[in-house]
C-alpha cells in the first residue's frame, strides 16, 4: 500500500518555529516541508496569500485542496479559483464537503466529498484505487494504537494520508510508517 504522508496544518502557526526556521522565508516553507513530507492538504482561502500565489509548488508534491461551503461568496474567490484550476491541472484533488458545491463543477472544478467515518476520520474517494483520508492525532497519541490504525488501511489503494498532528507528532508517524514497510 503505498501510503503519501502529509499535514492540513503545515502553513498554520503551530509549524512555525516548532518545524520551520523562524528565519526561513514564507515562499520557501512548502520546498522545506516537501524534503520530509510527500503530500500536504490545504484550506482553499490559503491560496489568495500573496506569498503562495507566486512560488513554483514543489515537484512531485501532492496536494490537495479543501473547499468550504462559503469558499465561492468570498470577495477573493476569482484570485482561489484561479490558482485550483491550475493546480488541478497540475494533479491536485479538490475535495469539499458539502455537495451543495454544485457551482464549483459548474465551474470547471473536478470535486470529490469527504465522508465522515468513527474516531474523527474523513474519508475521500479519488478512485477505485486512491483514498484521500485525514485524521487529527492528538499529541499523546498511543503509536500502538496508531499503528493498529494504519494496519487497518486498505494495502491495495493508493493512501493520501493526511493528519492534523504537531510537527513532533507527524514526525513519529513518518518514522513509524517507515518501520512498516508502508
Amino acid at each position: 500500500m503505498p501510503v503519501s504522508l502529509g499535514s492540513s496544518q503545515c502553513l498554520g502557526p503551530l509549524w512555525q518555529g516548532d518545524y520551520y526556521p523562524n528565519d526561513l522565508p514564507d515562499d520557501w516553507r512548502l520546498d522545506y516541508y516537501a524534503n520530509d513530507y510527500s503530500a500536504v492538504l490545504l484550506p482553499a482561502q490559503v491560496l489568495s496569500q500573496g506569498w503562495l500565489q507566486e512560488i513554483d509548488w514543489p515537484e512531485g508534491l501532492k496536494t490537495v485542496v479543501e473547499i468550504a461551503p462559503e469558499d465561492p461568496g468570498r470577495e477573493d474567490w476569482p484570485l482561489i479559483h484561479s490558482r485550483l484550476q491550475k493546480l488541478q491541472s497540475q494533479g491536485a484533488v479538490i475535495v469539499g464537503s458539502d455537495r451543495r458545491s454544485h457551482t464549483l463543477e459548474q465551474a470547471g472544478l473536478s470535486i470529490v466529498y469527504w465522508h465522515d467515518y468513527p474516531e474523527g476520520v474523513k474519508l475521500a474517494q479519488v478512485s477505485e484505487n486512491h483514498q484521500i483520508i485525514h485524521r487529527e492525532i492528538p499529541e499523546a497519541a498511543d503509536l500502538r494504537e496508531l499503528r493498529q490504525w494504519l494496519e487497518r488501511l486498505d494495502a491495495d489503494r493508493e493512501i493520501w494520508l493526511f493528519l492534523d498532528a504537531a510537527p513532533e507528532v507527524l514526525a513519529r508517524v513518518r518514522v513509524l510508517l517507515e518501520l512498516m514497510g508502508i
